[in-house]
């Protein structure tokens, strides 16, 4: 089996995605903990003496900071190591083809891993096992296509990388049966729908 694109390749394009630390987010981090800090307070769960002055908006600065950095570079550090466990796919000796990606159809799926395209199958195989279910599974793909979603599609996605879109799945009715994140979509969308 072997990868869509050289993995070097797709390893450059990860880190270019998470090239830019996500100043947006960092700003909605450090008003949400200034928030949550005032609340915790009012309701005797939080410890600030001054929750409205400079202690109050130092730890909610602080609070900020330390979730954003740890959300960008969990994320960036996840999809990197979710690159590195694709390798073991180009062992198989089945003739067919990996993208490595992570699933993003609700809000909560993050799962890393691959959409597997085989001359009589086509399916999303989480790197991990167990990680998720197989609801992205078909014996037959024929009028299949890889589209760009509509821009900031997934906000969050937008808010961590600046990335405006996802990448679907369509069938040959036009319903979008896939949502996946992969680093530069409009970039390797054309090498994508030569695939299937």
């Amino acid at each position: 089996m072997k990868s869509f694109v050289e993995l070097e390749e797709l390893e450059r394009s990860i880190y270019k995605t998470f090239g830019r630390f996500p100043i947006l987010l960092l700003i909605i981090a450090i008003v949400l903990a200034y928030i949550l800090g005032i609340i915790a307070t009012n309701f005797g769960i939080g410890d600030l003496s001054d929750p409205i002055g400079s202690e109050g908006l130092a730890t909610g600065f602080f609070r900020g900071v330390l979730a954003t950095v740890v959300l960008f570079y969990i994320g960036r550090i996840s999809a990197v190591k979710g690159l590195k466990r694709s390798q073991e796919l180009i062992d198989r000796e089945e003739n067919g083809v990996f993208i490595p990606c992570m699933s993003h159809k609700k809000l909560l799926d993050m799962n890393i891993g691959n959409i597997v395209i085989l001359p009589n199958r086509l399916y999303f195989e989480p790197s991990r096992p167990f990680a998720g279910d197989l609801e992205f599974d078909f014996n037959t793909y024929e009028g299949f296509a890889f589209e760009l979603s509509e821009p900031k599609a997934s906000i969050g996605l937008f808010l961590l990388t600046m990335e405006n879109y996802m990448m679907y799945v369509k069938n040959q009715k036009g319903q979008v049966v896939g949502k996946f994140i992969l680093p530069e979509p409009e970039k390797y969308l054309p090498i994508l729908n030569t695939l299937i």
